[in-house]
């Protein structure tokens, strides 16, 4: 009796919060966003973890390479470890989180002077829109403004029914 009424009462409590009929005034199609739906800082700092991550795998093949080059150098080894063995003799497993670590942490910081360069970009940006939508623009002539425009001479053209005749320059003809 008691697991009949518990399952009833489940029930109920699970059609009283299911609407019978759909909402008409909300439609569910997806609107794209607006141009200031987010704020700017938040649109610079996915865009310095997207370039984060973008650098990670570069930045890992440069410090492999830089760590193998360091270890054949100064004598660790006997040969240049090559980064693309799929082996894995090449490098130890510490060896191998001391490199994704080094590659993280030169990622995050590629990611962070990004962001502050992005920053400083949009903050000279917002100021120099605000000078210039703030103030009226004056403009200072560098020569004096003549008091009457000056015509340009007429130009004298032929008549339409006779053809154009050739200027005596002074050149002579024979």
């Amino acid at each position: 009796m008691i697991k009949r009424t518990a399952v009833i009462v489940a029930a109920i409590l699970l059609l009283i919060n299911v609407p019978v009929f759909p909402d008409s005034a909300s439609s569910t199609e997806p609107v794209p966003y607006d141009k200031n739906e987010f704020p700017q800082w938040s649109k610079d700092l996915r865009r310095a973890e997207i370039v984060s991550f973008g650098s990670l795998p570069f930045v890992t093949i440069g410090v492999t390479m830089g760590y193998g080059s360091y270890l054949y150098f100064t004598g660790s080894t006997s040969s240049f470890p090559n980064p693309l063995d799929k082996s894995g003799n090449s490098f130890s497993s510490e060896e191998q989180l001391k490199i994704f670590g080094m590659s993280l942490g030169i990622s995050c910081v590629i990611g962070i002077v990004d962001f502050i360069i992005n920053r400083i970009i949009n903050i000279n940006n917002s100021r120099r829109n605000a000078e210039l939508n703030g103030s009226s623009i004056t403009v200072t002539p560098v020569y004096p403004v003549l008091e009457q425009p000056v015509d340009p001479p007429p130009l004298e053209l032929p008549p339409p029914d006779e053809p154009p005749q050739p200027q005596n320059s002074g050149e002579l003809s024979e």
